[in-house]
């Protein structure tokens, strides 16, 4: 944790979330353990580090509330949505236990056969109601991928979804993990489902080949 993120330990935001510790940092931002000052209950606070004008925030809203309506046992629950004191959008999810496919990697180097089987189809289930809903993820990597202690994978942070509009003829913000992403990523070509998909067939070939 940085020292700037310590400070943060023990603060209020959003009006009734207590932060725990610092979970995670990224180029999007920062992810927390929180709890739910009334609920006492724990959850996962990814905090987004960019301004958003007012028409963004209506629709970073919109987009959250639509991904929350999603339910898959290997897609992670969206919970609320705030705008927290700084300005900072942020989403709130359910927080889970396990490690990454990330963390997984750095300490095995690859996976068996068994185990890439074993999160390759559920994935792949949780995509295609996530592609149903019209959104993209966007940034499918080893790090948003948890592992359960079966090895059960969950798909996790949401903090680069989009809305995939039928139609969309205007680039997406470009926001993509080197080594991970689509060629359309980089560029101003039409992004789609396809495009998570070659981000999980990158993930699975890094777990494979190592």
């Amino acid at each position: 944790m940085t020292a700037a993120a310590d400070k943060l330990v023990g603060a209020i935001v959003g009006g009734r979330y207590e932060i725990v510790r610092e979970l995670g940092r990224g180029g999007m931002g920062a992810i927390y353990e929180v709890r739910h000052v009334k609920l006492d209950r724990l959850f996962a606070m990814k905090v987004i580090s960019c301004d958003l004008t007012p028409e963004a925030m209506v629709r970073f809203e919109r987009e959250a509330q639509m991904i929350a309506r999603l339910r898959h046992r290997n897609v992670v629950e969206i919970v609320d949505v705030e705008l927290l004191e700084d300005g900072s959008p942020c989403m709130v999810m359910e927080l889970l236990s396990g490690e990454t496919l990330e963390d997984r990697l750095q300490r095995q180097g690859t996976l068996t056969p068994d185990e890439v089987d074993r999160i390759l189809w559920p994935l792949l289930d949780g995509l295609e109601q996530v592609h149903g809903a019209g959104f993209l993820h966007r940034d499918i990597k080893p790090a948003n991928i948890l592992l359960n202690a079966a090895g059960d994978p969950t798909l996790i942070d949401f903090g680069a979804a989009r809305e995939a509009m039928v139609g969309r003829t205007s680039a997406m913000t470009a926001i993509f993990t080197p080594g991970y992403a689509a060629a359309e990523q980089m560029t101003s070509a039409k992004q789609g489902p396809w495009t998570d998909i070659y981000g999980l067939a990158a993930t699975l070939y890094h777990a494979i080949a190592g």
